[in-house]
């Protein structure tokens, strides 16, 4: 079995409460900060916070 990322809640939100808390902290942890400028990159949300897809656990689905 693979390891488990620690941070896959991060890199998959499925949520806007998810998407809310990941960059509350991301000022304080440039982990997150990367996280969050690729899901900009790759649309999955907008720079100002909105979910624009969301994880289903296989694939992203529009929000």
């Amino acid at each position: 079995m693979p390891p488990v990322d620690p941070l896959e809640w991060a890199r998959h939100p499925k949520s806007d409460a998810t998407l809310q808390h990941l960059r509350r902290h991301m000022k304080r942890d440039l982990r997150l900060a990367a996280i969050y400028a690729e899901l900009v990159e790759i649309n999955v949300c907008t720079a100002e916070g909105k979910l624009l897809c969301r994880w289903d656990g296989h694939k992203w689905v529009p929000n």
